[in-house]
């Protein structure tokens, strides 16, 4: 498909657009470089009436972006196709609090696209919120602080498959700074006590969630949905009982880079802290959803 025909309309002031006249399982690479242009300027994009598009075409369409994930512990779409994994909402593909997805490795997917199969009439949105805009609308003292600290990401499930990273980070694609925390898989400030940590995450929390910061998505079957998970975060509204199923691809990318820490930990902290920190193969079930 020629990108002649390629309609690129913002959705919000703050993040979001909406891409119409495309088939993705038929682009040349004119339209898929606008495409992935658009990805970058606006965080998240919705291309409407993919009905056309199998995992198959789905999957092909996101290699073009890179390296596709296999999630170990997700459910995959078959044997033939372990890069398109299946979220289910009967089978826990639920994630009803915000975050970016499986930061708890060393090297985090970039993007994550799902596509709708089937849900509810009503309810099931996703909501996004713009980690650029959550870093610049922090005061100037605030921003140097955090430049000099790290955050440790954790699975819920399974605690010793965590990662450090740069709580800002410089964008591997465009060079702009994002906060780089988040409410799921965020556990602690390494250079900070405890109780400081937890006073200044909820208040990052808090701060980057602010409605101003996002937008909202509301499914419709054949969606297919695309966001950079490096500067973005989301939240799958839970208000709906009826079954809802995705299918997703994610890319893989660099590991999130920025300043190193400023400050080392805290003594009693490093004294009690395990020998180094642990980062198994594989992702646990926990972020799955999206």
């Amino acid at each position: 498909m020629s990108c002649s025909n390629l309609k690129i309309e913002r959705i919000s002031h703050s993040l979001g657009a909406r891409v119409s006249n495309v088939d993705l399982n038929h682009i040349d690479d004119a339209t898929f470089e606008l495409i992935r242009e658009a990805l970058y300027e606006h965080l998240m994009l919705v291309f409407p009436d993919q009905h056309d598009l199998e995992p198959e075409g789905h999957a092909r369409f996101m290699a073009r972006f890179g390296e596709l994930v296999v999630h170990a512990h997700a459910d995959q779409y078959s044997d033939a196709l372990p890069q398109v994994c299946v979220l289910n909402s009967e089978t826990g593909g639920r994630a009803d609090v915000w975050h970016s997805d499986v930061t708890y490795i060393e090297k985090p997917p970039i993007i994550t696209c799902p596509r709708l199969v089937y849900g509810p009439e009503v309810g099931g949105e996703t909501m996004f919120a713009n980690m650029y805009l959550a870093y610049e609308q922090l005061s100037q003292p605030l921003r140097e602080l955090l430049d000099g600290l790290s955050a440790l990401h954790s699975s819920t499930i399974d605690p010793d498959m965590c990662w450090e990273h740069p709580s800002i980070i410089d964008h591997h694609h465009t060079g702009k700074r994002a906060l780089y925390v988040n409410r799921l898989f965020t556990t602690s400030l390494r250079q900070l006590r405890p109780e400081e940590s937890r006073v200044l995450l909820d208040y990052l929390y808090q701060h980057s969630e602010q409605p101003e910061f996002g937008t909202r998505h509301r499914w419709s079957k054949g969606d297919v949905v695309m966001w950079d998970n490096r500067a973005a975060l989301h939240y799958a509204v839970g208000d709906y009982d009826e079954p809802r199923m995705l299918h997703r691809c994610m890319v893989h990318g660099p590991a999130p880079r920025g300043n190193p820490p400023r400050w080392q930990r805290p003594a009693k902290m490093r004294a009690s802290s395990k020998a180094g920190l642990i980062a198994r193969s594989g992702e646990s079930r926990e972020a799955i959803s999206g």
